[in-house]
């Protein structure tokens, strides 16, 4: 219990460092850019390089990956034909497939509940 607490005011410091940067005048909205540049180009890919080194799986294990992607064109088509309007048409070929909540729940509930792999 006292582990998943520290997990959890990890996550919380994180977001109060990051407010009391951005109030303190360090951070303003043209930095945002350099910032989501940094993390996603920089940082994510090297997280996970590091945390799938050594990791070995079987090879029959992508055909999960490659469903995935096709069912997921499905539902992105399938949203494009139910659309009537462009901004229609967009929000269903989005939130069809249910990514909305998918990319941002996952990762912080892996975060709890999955044994680090090193």
């Amino acid at each position: 219990m006292i582990e998943t607490i520290a997990k959890a005011g990890t996550l919380v410091s994180f977001i109060a460092c990051g407010y009391i940067l951005k109030q303190l005048g360090l951070f303003s909205r043209e930095s945002f850019n350099t910032i989501s540049t940094i993390v996603f180009d920089i940082t994510l890919p090297a997280a996970i390089i590091i945390h799938l080194n050594g990791v070995h799986f079987e090879g029959r294990l992508l055909y999960i990956s490659v469903l995935a992607i096709v069912c997921n064109l499905i539902f992105i088509g399938l949203g494009y034909i139910l659309g009537r309007d462009k901004i229609e048409k967009s929000f269903y070929m989005l939130n069809l497939n249910g990514f909305n909540i998918g990319n941002f729940a996952l990762p912080f509930v892996s975060y709890f509940l999955i044994v680090p792999l090193y």
